[in-house]
């Protein structure tokens, strides 16, 4: 995905149709793994470091919060110490879920004031998507960087079902769903209602996040690569149905 990125950006910059392969200027910086390696994206923390996904071990006190005049919590590694002292041991990554009403963004803890409320201190990448574009916002040390993706007429997609956690759903209210998902404590309030769940299977997970992957074909090679994603839409399917063929989108 970054190196596909880039090399989109290379061929922009230098007005490029194509790569060519026998240039070693190129071969060093996208085809060869001894002169550019090419990682996974990460976000930079505030001090400038590259972060990592947080541990699935990783808990904390169910009203422990990073605030404004707060910025440490306690945190214990489950796969260490369990940690018997906590009564409701809570996971440490955070995923809050909101929509838009009457031009109003409601997120999840007006539903459920337990759950983490949005805070700018906190907030390392938001998401706003629908069927037709995608705004993109990540934290950076000189503040909050943007991107808009929307969708061109004659662009080859690829869209997928992502499978999200969710197995049981514990309250409804305000819009919003309080999903569950196994022994450790999975939980997150999605903004939908009516959710179907099969209770005769403890694995089945009706949440979808769907994703439109956007396809490039290089002219002199043929070779089709994905060059950018965003989000689309979350909803319910019985069954996860990746597609199998290329689509145009249409405006």
């Amino acid at each position: 995905m970054i190196r596909g990125a880039i090399i989109g950006r290379y061929m922009q910059q230098h007005q490029l149709s194509g790569l060519d392969l026998s240039n070693n200027a190129v071969k060093n910086l996208f085809f060869d793994a001894k002169s550019t390696c090419y990682l996974n994206a990460y976000l930079l923390s505030q001090q400038g470091n590259r972060t990592l996904p947080v541990p699935r071990s990783w808990f904390k006190d169910k009203d422990a919060e990073l605030r404004d005049d707060s910025t440490e919590i306690t945190v214990y590694d489950f796969s260490v110490n369990r940690a018997d002292e906590l009564e409701s041991p809570k996971f440490v990554g955070d995923v809050i879920w909101g929509e838009f009403r009457d031009g109003q963004l409601v997120t999840a803890d007006s539903a459920f004031s337990h759950l983490p409320k949005l805070r700018s201190c906190t907030l390392q990448q938001c998401r706003a998507f629908g069927e037709n574009a995608e705004v993109m916002l990540w934290q950076t040390d000189e503040g909050f960087q943007a991107r808009l993706v929307q969708d061109e007429k004659d662009t080859y997609i690829l869209p997928e079902d992502q499978i999200l956690w969710g197995t049981q759903a514990d309250k409804e209210l305000n819009g919003f769903t309080l999903v569950l998902d196994g022994q450790q404590g999975l939980r997150h309030a999605v903004p939908l209602i009516g959710i179907q769940f099969d209770k005769t299977q403890t694995l089945y997970r009706p949440l979808r996040l769907t994703v439109r992957h956007y396809i490039d074909t290089e002219e002199e090679t043929g070779l089709a690569r994905i060059y950018l994603s965003r989000l689309v839409n979350l909803t319910t399917k019985k069954e996860l149905r990746n597609a199998t063929k290329t689509y145009k989108s249409c405006i």
